[in-house]
């Protein structure tokens, strides 16, 4: 079975000016949230922000907590605004 070919096709990059996901089911609030996203798919993958981790869809019905697998933590640490600094000396 060959891909799905997407239906709009780009002839150049795109460019954001937004700090977020160009999909916005991949980064949800809470938990809950996932529940309430529409065309989910198997695979998807979703950032939980409450939770600093990642959730996988393992089926195609999105509304349904047992659809969702945990995936692992993101691993983010705060940093402090030193640290930041260091990075751009």
């Amino acid at each position: 079975m060959a891909r799905q070919e997407g239906t709009y096709k780009f002839t150049s990059n795109i460019e954001p000016r937004f700090s977020a996901p160009m999909d916005a089911r991949q980064a949800v609030e809470t938990k809950t949230d996932l529940y309430t996203i529409a065309y989910g798919y198997r695979g998807l993958l979703v950032y939980v922000k409450d939770e600093d981790a990642y959730y996988k869809l393992v089926n195609d019905l999105p509304a349904y907590p047992a659809s969702w697998a945990f995936y692992g933590q993101a691993g983010m640490e705060e940093i402090t605004e030193a640290e930041i600094d260091a990075m751009f000396e």
